[in-house]
């Protein structure tokens, strides 16, 4: 194609210099328009590329095709993609064109000032090769140095220039750091005794360290110091002030101590808490918990709100079941002003979806129960409401945490509180039903049944207790006073297996140990209901029924055959009032076997619900033993 070269003169005033720019712009585009650029003065050549190229004849005069020849002219070779009409268009200094086509190529005319400028080579001219005017730069002014000078002087400037606005910002901050004293709020004051004279609001001072309180014990001890007894009231102890913490002081243990120290050294000193210690680790919670439960009525925490009610005591989801048992057993001593115990975490946007709520109000209330059905308290809820409690748990006659989603660690918590250095005597009913406890939280429960003297009903369906667990109630219940065990219910058991089930058969023989331990009760019920009894618990069964006192036993969806069933119903010992055989894989012989087993033991009751019974059978059965059968 034709390269086009235009020059700019460009001219400052200031500078009084000239800057010459060439550029060559390429109108023909592709690799054979290139090609084609360098045969302008050879029409053979032009056309030795096999079509890619055509040749023109141009001139910037105008003339007819038969007229004259123009004083001026050049010739053209284009791409095949171009037309030489074209020309006009594209290149200012061409008004004629002629198409030379390729057999006429031997008798054109030489050229006559040409119009065409040879290809040169193209190139570029950057900013940074341009020479920079110094007119208005200092000599002192390092006009030599490259970027890599600039980085290397500006980084450490750049560095220590932040350093130095941190610095300036904690500087301010604690600076600003104030303890506001004014006289105390009649809201302030409501959750204490009495008024004191001054209260002490940290909520500016930001986080408090062992240093900064060292200042304020000093303060404290000066304005007590300047008290005179004289213009103290009669009875009025010294020293009565408030001191306020808030969230932002983040009180750690160290300071926990320290305060505890001063309200021994300060009689009229009280301390007022915020509600929120999600930042506060295991250590400065069992020093928290410590100091209110020895400083009782001098410590609160202010839960009212104006306008919004009674705020929670949040605690980190994190903190350990035995120092959140603490800090509720410290609550219920003498802090009324706690209604909600909230279990959050850190994270805002996993705070709605995890946080856990106890409220203490229904276990103020009553002294004798410990009742949380359907709530998902957990773990750590279950620990902290078995330490609400544990001051009252010789007094405990019914515990019953039913769908509380509570695990081993739950189940550990509540064998210390029923089984502790006050254990539970009174305990009558023990409901545990529906929740995650498994082998090793089982364990924990079944070590405290022999100090509950009073308890008669253990109920503990729909959990993971495995062979472990069954193993352990096997070995404590003949020394305890459970005369029920509800293992399994027609709403689901646990995954005791045979060997389970041989387990706890072996604790059907409680005649001797039970008095030895001077028990006068023995096991009367007993329900593994969707236990899988199979085949060898049931022979287990048959084994040590004969020596039991059993009046009540279920064994429904336990997968027996007919010889299984018969094993048991052989084994019947004359206590037994009601037989549960619904849910297995039993034919009409079982049926016959039945029938056979009402006329020896004529106050028995059996169920054969859900089997393979006909119905013949079935209505010869009903027929004759009436409501003492169900098919």
């Amino acid at each position: 194609g034709a390269l086009n070269a235009t020059e700019t003169n460009t001219s400052t005033t200031e500078t009084s210099t000239v800057t010459r720019t060439t550029t060559l712009e390429i109108t023909a585009l592709g690799t054979e328009a290139g090609k084609c650029a360098f045969h302008a003065t050879d029409c053979n050549g032009c056309f030795s590329h096999a079509g890619a190229c055509r040749y023109c004849q141009v001139s910037p005069e105008a003339w007819e095709w038969l007229g004259p020849e123009p004083s001026i002219l050049d010739y053209v070779c284009l791409s095949s993609d171009r037309k030489c009409a074209d020309l006009p268009h594209i290149r200012p200094d061409v008004v004629g064109v002629r198409e030379i086509a390729m057999d006429k190529c031997a008798g054109l005319p030489a050229a006559k000032g040409k119009t065409t400028i040879a290809p040169t080579t193209v190139t570029t001219t950057t900013l940074a090769e341009r020479p920079v005017s110094r007119s208005n730069l200092p000599d002192w002014w390092p006009t030599h140095w490259t970027v890599f000078h600039w980085i290397f002087i500006l980084t450490p400037a750049t560095i220590l220039l932040i350093a130095l606005c941190v610095a300036a910002m904690i500087w301010q901050q604690r600076h600003k750091r104030a303890v506001k004293v004014a006289p105390q709020s009649d809201l302030e004051s409501r959750p204490f005794k009495s008024k004191t004279s001054a209260q002490w609001d940290f909520a500016k001072a930001g986080p408090i360290d062992r240093d900064d309180l060292q200042a304020a014990k000093e303060a404290l001890a000066e304005s007590v110091r300047d008290e005179v007894w004289a213009n103290v009231e009669a009875g009025q102890t010294r020293g009565r002030r408030c001191l306020s913490f808030y969230t932002s002081n983040q009180l750690k243990a160290p300071v926990l101590k320290e305060l505890e120290n001063m309200l021994t050294r300060y009689a009229g000193l009280t301390l007022s808490f915020d509600t929120n210690w999600l930042y506060a680790d295991d250590m400065t919670l069992t020093v928290l918990g410590q100091m209110l439960h020895r400083q009782r009525g001098r410590c609160k925490f202010r839960t009212l709100e104006p306008g919004r009610g009674l705020k929670p005591l949040q605690l980190p989801q994190s903190a350990n079941p035995n120092v959140l048992s603490v800090i509720c057993e410290s609550l219920s001593a003498c802090h009324t002003e706690v209604d909600v115990l909230s279990l959050e975490t850190l994270s805002a946007k996993k705070q709605q979806e995890e946080a856990v709520s106890v409220a203490l109000t229904p276990l103020r209330m009553s002294s004798q129960d410990l009742i949380l059905n359907r709530q998902s308290i957990g773990d750590l809820g279950c620990a902290g409401a078995c330490g609400f409690v544990k001051s009252w748990a010789s007094r405990l006659q019914v515990v019953r945490l039913v769908e509380c989603n509570i695990g081993d660690v739950g189940a550990t918590s509540i064998a210390r509180l029923l089984g502790g250095k006050q254990p539970a005597f009174g305990l009558r009913e023990l409901n545990l039903s529906v929740n995650r406890i498994g082998d090793h939280g089982i364990v924990d429960i079944a070590d405290a049944l022999p100090k509950l003297d009073s308890l008669e009903r253990l109920l503990l369906e729909r959990n993971q207790i495995g062979l472990m667990g069954a193993q352990a109630l096997a070995r404590r219940l003949p020394r305890s006073s459970v005369r029920e065990l509800v293992l399994g219910s027609h709403l689901g058991g646990n995954p005791l297996g045979s060997e389970g089930v041989k387990a706890l058969a072996t604790a059907l023989d409680d005649l001797l140990p039970r008095a030895a331990s001077d028990r006068s009760t023995r096991l009367s019920a007993l329900a593994l209901e969707d236990c899988g009894v199979g085949e060898e618990g049931a022979k287990a069964l048959a084994h040590f029924l004969p020596k039991s006192a059993l009046q009540v036993l279920s064994v429904a969806r336990g997968e027996l055959q007919d010889q299984d069933a018969e094993a048991i119903l052989l084994s019947v010992p004359n206590t037994m009032v009601s037989l549960d055989l619904a849910g297995n894989e039993l034919s009409d012989l079982t049926g016959q076997n039945v029938g056979e087993t009402f006329y020896s033991k004529p106050q028995l009751a059996i169920s054969l619900a859900q089997n393979h019974l006909t119905p013949t059978i079935k209505m010869l059965l009903a027929e004759e033993h009436g409501t003492r059968l169900r098919v």
